[in-house]
């Protein structure tokens, strides 16, 4: 069974290192067995042109494995481009930041198709921002320039998951006006996975199976070019 569990964003900010603990426990229940280590690609916050404490990142997924009881491990592109890491027991997961740096970065190594032989060999996988979108056929993101005047761009990512990928739909709202204009110029059908920061939707086989959130300010929602349609979501309790 493959996995894949992505957050719409944290409102913690590069450093944060995490989404709430709440999803990291649902992610980790998910899998449905002891997962020793989750690998940390941080090269999305690493291009992000923001100040990016590595040091302050390492700390602050030391201090989330301590309380879930999981090392974190935040490695560098070649070292993880290099490694061998076992579906059974690791998981990856994929840092907010700059989607179009990374994806240049990753196919210049490799580290693009590494990260789908792992997915598709049972690597459980979850990502926040652009750890979110980079897995679908395309995303909505700041990366690079909108059309028609529109402050967020769309570009071709990994075409892991079908379909697009919008990110902080509540606190960047304008991202689903921008969506929806340039899926106008797409085939009649396209369709894209709009969701909120600290919501995560849970992927099985490439199929989306269930939304699970800790935001009750914006649902999930599934886009068209002309239309925003609410997607059944399951609040986690405190």
């Amino acid at each position: 069974m493959r996995l894949f569990c992505p957050v719409g964003g944290t409102g913690g900010g590069p450093t944060s290192a995490h989404f709430p603990d709440r999803l990291w426990r649902y992610f980790l229940e998910s899998i449905g067995r002891s997962i020793g280590r989750v690998i940390v690609i941080a090269t999305p916050s690493k291009l992000a042109g923001i100040k990016i404490s590595m040091p302050e990142l390492i700390k602050n997924y030391a201090e989330l494995g301590k309380r879930l009881g999981v090392s974190f491990v935040v490695a560098e592109d070649e070292q993880i481009a290099e490694s061998d890491i076992d579906e059974c027991s690791h998981a990856l997961c994929i840092s907010c930041g700059n989607t179009a740096g990374a994806l240049h970065v990753w196919r210049q190594i490799g580290l693009d198709d590494k990260i789908k032989k792992w997915y598709r060999a049972g690597v459980p996988i979850t990502g926040y921002s652009a750890g979110f979108i980079v897995f679908f056929d395309w995303a909505s993101t700041d990366s690079v320039p909108g059309p028609f005047g529109c402050t967020y761009g769309i570009m071709p990512c990994m075409g892991v998951i079908s379909g697009g990928a919008v990110p902080h739909i509540d606190t960047q709202p304008m991202r689903i006006h921008d969506a929806q204009v340039a899926m106008s110029e797409m085939p009649v059908g396209t369709k894209a996975l709009a969701l909120p920061e600290d919501c995560m939707a849970i992927f099985r086989d490439e199929e989306l199976r269930e939304v699970v959130s800790c935001n009750r300010l914006e649902n999930p929602s599934s886009l068209t070019a002309e239309d925003k349609r609410e997607i059944s979501c399951r609040f986690l309790d405190e």
